[in-house]
């Protein structure tokens, strides 16, 4: 019976992390292992104590390991604690009543040890089950529903903890501006059905180019902005002019209609080491942006002090 729920909570294999990178893991915390020593704890006070009261010693750390672990972590708790419980009564090494040891009382402890076996099942599905909605809903709170980026809630606290990483490790980084040519046109002629549709398409276009470390995200109408970790200013301004190109390709045909070709304006900012202020990079990045607005759209311009336009907060118009 305890069996069963580890082999149907076993992970994927290409969930599990590699030994060699838990090898080199750093990170360590007390607070995560406490729950395995309290069970074991209790484990040699049951073996210590004896008595009919002691199989159900370990029953809070088991509740306690099933909040704080996976199902599966759980799972495998609770079949040591249940086959650890049966060996040692079978042997002799935890005698619970010295009075009667018939097989109808083994056959009743055994299945006792398996209901409290699934006591901590049960919590660890509920505390899943809560963790996977909340997951659902922090993923809601931080990401544009129409075109799956971040917003700026999610971005902001994203990009901070980047920023900080980055100071640490002492490698640079590369802040990218975008904003779609002429959007208003694409509503204005075609409907904002279709805006939407080329919103959310420029919006995958871009994420099918960004590293698992990028992020990206929609400031809000047609202008996204995204974080390179990293990548050197020629690096970064490589993988704008890549995106600019992937972005002017036209997209399919519906029907008779000719497909909607849109171009998008770059503006990149960078800097080789920290620390590293978010308002100032995006204002940096917003200034490239201009530039390349005003040199006639469809481009990737870099940041410099010297051609820094007294314009620069301003709209730049769609």
């Amino acid at each position: 019976m305890t069996i069963l729920p580890v082999l149907l909570t076993l992970p994927p294999h290409d969930s599990v992390p590699p030994w060699r990178t838990l090898l080199y893991r750093t990170e360590f915390s007390w607070t995560r292992l406490m729950p395995l020593l309290s069970l074991v704890a209790s484990l040699l006070l049951t073996l210590l104590v004896e008595g009919p009261g002691s199989i159900a010693f370990p029953v809070p750390a088991l509740l306690w390991c099933a909040v704080t672990y996976s199902v599966f972590a759980t799972s495998l708790l609770t079949l040591s604690y249940s086959t650890l419980i049966l060996i040692s009564l079978s042997n002799g090494h935890l005698v619970i009543n010295h009075d009667v040891q018939t097989q109808y009382w083994m056959f009743s402890v055994r299945i006792g040890v398996m209901l409290i076996a699934l006591t901590p099942l049960t919590a660890a599905s509920i505390m899943a089950a809560r963790n996977s909605l909340l997951r659902e809903m922090k993923h809601l709170a931080h990401h544009d529903h129409l075109t799956g980026a971040l917003n700026r809630a999610g971005f902001w606290s994203a990009a901070n903890e980047l920023l900080q990483h980055l100071t640490v490790q002492r490698y640079p980084v590369a802040i990218c501006m975008l904003d779609i040519d002429h959007f208003k046109r694409i509503n204005d002629r075609h409907g904002h059905e279709e805006g939407d549709n080329q919103l959310s398409n420029f919006a995958a276009r871009v994420r099918d180019q960004l590293r698992p470390g990028d992020l990206f995200c929609r400031l809000g109408g047609e202008e996204f902005v995204a974080i390179w970790p990293g990548l050197s200013e020629e690096q970064a301004m490589a993988v704008a002019e890549r995106l600019r190109k992937i972005v002017a390709q036209p997209g399919e045909e519906k029907g008779a209609e000719p497909a909607v070709c849109i171009t998008v304006s770059i503006g990149i900012a960078s800097q080789r080491e920290g620390p590293f202020n978010l308002d100032e990079l995006l204002s940096r990045a917003d200034q490239a942006l201009y530039l390349a607005k005003h040199n006639g759209r469809n481009r990737v311009e870099r940041y410099s002090a010297e051609q820094a336009s007294p314009s620069i907060g301003q709209s730049c118009g769609a």
